[in-house]
């Protein structure tokens, strides 16, 4: 378990805060599909400012602006593949500036694995959700515009909701490092 510990743990009112964040993240992603750009950004307000407070102005924004790009980087080919969304990957790059870099990489394998263990139950749960496979992979390479599943929102719709598994890697490494 000591590979899993972050290097600064965010006090506790920082924890709660990103905590109620994401709970807000995890609801309106259940309900709509959508991870609100409001939430997104005080998110990000709010860990610039805690990162600023714990670390110095400098050190806390580059941090911050680090843990974000990382978990940018982390969630962005899904998100080119149509594999994720927009919101999921906004949310994580908000996750990862909580923690920075080192944090951010931590919560994106915990995410990654909550979220194989999460659509191996979406999967089975609704049968007549979309399904990756190469065909599909390869019309979406070559064509960025065709959604295979036939309409937008149908497809939208059949997604899993990936805030979910962000929260709950977030909320695991949030644990292990207590």
């Amino acid at each position: 378990m000591g590979a899993l510990v972050l290097q600064h743990m965010p006090p506790l009112p920082v924890m709660c805060t990103l905590l109620g964040l994401l709970i807000w993240a995890v609801t309106s992603d259940l309900s709509s599909r959508r991870i609100p750009n409001a939430l997104i950004l005080a998110g990000l307000a709010l860990a610039w400012q805690a990162q600023c407070l714990a670390l110095g102005w400098r050190a806390g924004s580059v941090a911050c602006l680090a843990g974000a790009g990382v978990g940018l980087a982390l969630m962005l080919p899904g998100h080119l593949l149509r594999m994720a969304g927009a919101g999921d990957v906004k949310l994580m790059a908000m996750v990862g500036a909580f923690f920075g870099a080192a944090g951010a990489l931590q919560v994106g394998l915990a995410a990654m694995l909550a979220g194989g263990g999460l659509s191996l139950l979406w999967l089975a749960l609704r049968p007549g959700a979309q399904r990756f496979n190469l065909r599909w992979l390869t019309l979406c390479l070559a064509q960025p515009g065709v959604w295979l599943p036939g309409r937008r929102q149908r497809a939208v719709r059949e997604r899993m909701p990936y805030g979910v598994a962000i929260a709950l890697g977030c909320a695991a490494v949030l644990w292990l490092s207590v």
